[in-house]
């Protein structure tokens, strides 16, 4: 049976580095939202690239702040990840709503940080 207070410390130090390496991610995703424009179903033409950073970066967050025992800051890069699933993953339009709220989502993000 493994050592529940040598497992929670284990956690502890995890959730405090994600912590500490946060804001540089936040800014990360406030960079490449900010950067977000349409592009049309199918497009190649490299403006995906940035989708999928900031794909890949949320879909990170999500998936592991819950476990740190922080499910708003994971629910807030779950609701980005869903928003860029249809254009990072199957190459759909990225539309000027799906943008809004992509960059709403990374406001709450960021505002469940601080909170």
């Amino acid at each position: 049976m493994p050592n529940t207070e040598a497992l929670a410390r284990r956690i502890a130090e995890i959730r405090a580095r994600f912590l500490e390496a946060l804001p540089q991610r936040l800014d990360e995703i406030d960079a490449l939202a900010a950067g977000l424009a349409p592009l049309p179903a199918g497009d190649e033409t490299g403006g995906r690239d940035g989708i999928a950073a900031l794909h890949r970066i949320v879909h990170n967050i999500a998936g592991i702040a819950p476990t740190l025992g922080l499910p708003r800051i994971g629910g807030e890069a779950l609701a980005i990840d869903r928003a860029l699933v249809p254009a990072a993953r199957e190459g759909e339009a990225l539309t000027e709503a799906d943008i809004a709220r992509v960059r709403a989502a990374a406001a709450a993000l960021r505002a469940a940080f601080d909170d």
